[in-house]
């Protein structure tokens, strides 16, 4: 990147405002779902070992919203919307009929 390049300037409450609601680092839904899936192995299972799985996804879940906060969002939608036909022409999602 050039020194001739202005950077971008984020405004602090645009960013706040966009965030989704965190806990431990987390986003909300994602803590919720590896709590739910912790539990379920521990009830299975019988184990109370299996409820150590909470640790290694939640880091996970740590890191990736270290990276972005939205990671989750876009991965939901990713899975939400399916490929499209033309995305070879547009080099992406595009729902343009040409």
């Amino acid at each position: 990147m050039s020194s001739s390049e202005p950077l971008l300037d984020c405004s602090l409450v645009f960013t706040v405002l966009t965030r989704p609601p965190m806990v431990v680092g987390v986003t909300v839904d994602y803590i919720c779902m590896i709590a739910l899936f912790s539990m379920c192995l521990f009830i299975f299972t019988g184990s109370p070992l299996y409820g150590i799985v909470y640790l290694p996804l939640h880091m996970f879940g740590w890191i990736a919203c270290k990276v972005d906060v939205n990671f989750f969002r876009v991965m939901t939608k990713l899975i939400e919307c399916p490929s499209t036909l033309n995305k070879t022409l547009w080099g992406c999602k595009s729902y343009e009929p040409f």
